[in-house]
């Protein structure tokens, strides 16, 4: 789909948002069907700010970003990490660096209709920019595989810092990316040859 997406920044607890989350997440049977009609795992979520696409009044995409000072347990404050052990060199990599100057980028959902554009641009141009303006060094994620795979034909330089595993319903990767590789559109060769061992 074409059209003008617009994106906003909405605290958490959003009730278009958690509605999306879970529409998109049962059709993709990444989660069963539930009373509550949410995403049970999303519910203890630390404070994060999400970001949303909108074609007019709909929300097309939103996701959730999460940048804390203070991780409560390791490196990571959301759950969805905690199945996936750090390869060692990527685990030394964050411990570099001030845990303020991470961005965990949580759950990310766009409707079907409208993946694959517009709305996916609009998402991550607002995240860059965010990254930018607090100063992040590494953003950090678990994706489906699949989506993973697509990422790269972006030229969005995201690489595995962990084995893929199976992870609410589907493959799942672990994966890292810097501001300057974004900034630069490529990985350092270091961290190639790291992330191919």
């Amino acid at each position: 789909m074409s059209e003008k997406i617009r994106v906003e920044v909405r605290p958490h607890h959003d009730a278009q948002v958690e509605e999306l989350e879970y529409e998109v997440y049962t059709r993709a049977g990444y989660i069963p069907p539930n009373p509550r009609r949410k995403v049970l795992e999303n519910m203890n979520y630390p404070k994060h700010s999400v970001v949303v696409a909108l074609s007019g009044n709909l929300i097309t995409g939103s996701v959730r970003l999460v940048v804390d000072p203070a991780p409560k347990s390791g490196l990571f404050s959301l759950r969805c990490f905690k199945p996936f052990p750090l390869w060692p060199w990527a685990e030394q990599l964050l411990r570099e660096v001030r845990p303020d100057r991470v961005m965990q980028v949580g759950t990310m959902v766009i409707r079907e209709p409208y993946r694959g554009g517009d709305t996916f641009q609009a998402i991550f141009q607002k995240i860059l920019e965010m990254s930018l303006q607090g100063c992040i060094q590494y953003a950090v994620t678990t994706v489906d595989e699949g989506f993973f795979n697509r990422l790269g034909t972006r030229n969005i330089p995201f690489v595995p810092m962990g084995d893929t595993r199976f992870y609410m319903g589907s493959r799942t990767v672990p994966a890292l990316v810097a501001r300057d590789w974004v900034t630069r559109g490529a990985v350092p060769r270091e961290i190639l040859a790291l992330v191919s061992k």
